[in-house]
């Protein structure tokens, strides 16, 4: 893994469980796995720098979540408690209030969106080097997010895919969602979207 000062990791998820109040078994996974890779890069560097760890959230509500936050804060709550101690060095990024980020592509840009806020606001500063983050998903997800960056989110950098250990998605799930990135191509994304949060949980 490179030095780097410091560390920039985003976590892809928006699964449920069944009752629609907690994290599913994958979103748990992917958060305990990014948590790994931190703790893994923190063992590298001295910890001089603070924050050493920008922690990006981005999943808003829908589908079949029915918790009252949105699924971002969910997933924040439950990385700082695996975190512990070592939360001191982190500084979430979390989306708190934008209901509507719920889709690889959605939660993408949101997260392009904060990390230009923040190399605009480190070049004016002169104090920390921002670099290109990590995503947090498994390797069928990969794939998507790999071509969602190319094609729609050039200007994203992406450092690397850290794999979580989780169950492969069942197959149905990632036609649907090629077929959705389809539209999103020929320029239909905003007429499949709402029909898409409406009766697909996923």
């Amino acid at each position: 893994m490179e030095k780097t000062e410091v560390l920039k990791i985003a976590v892809l998820a928006n699964d449920a469980s069944a009752d629609g109040k907690a994290l599913g078994p994958g979103t748990k996974a992917r958060c305990e796995r990014a948590v790994a890779h931190i703790r893994q890069w923190l063992c590298q560097i001295p910890c001089s720098t603070f924050p050493a760890v920008f922690i990006y959230l981005a999943a808003g509500k829908g589908g079949r979540w029915r918790g009252e936050t949105t699924f971002a804060v969910a997933m924040e709550g439950h990385m700082r408690d695996s975190l512990g101690n070592q939360t001191s060095l982190c500084t979430f990024v979390t989306n708190e209030t934008r209901d509507a980020v719920w889709s690889t592509l959605a939660e993408m840009k949101w997260i392009y969106k904060e990390l230009h806020q923040q190399r605009r606001m480190s070049l004016l500063s002169h104090i920390v080097g921002y670099e290109a983050v990590y995503i947090v998903t498994n390797q069928v997800h990969a794939r998507r997010a790999g071509i969602i960056q190319k094609i729609l989110l050039p200007d994203l950098e992406i450092c690397g895919f850290v794999f979580s250990n989780e169950p492969a998605p069942p197959w149905w799930h990632e036609v649907a969602a090629y077929v959705k990135l389809l539209f999103h191509l020929l320029g239909f994304g905003g007429l499949i979207e709402p029909l898409r949060r409406r009766f697909y949980g996923g």
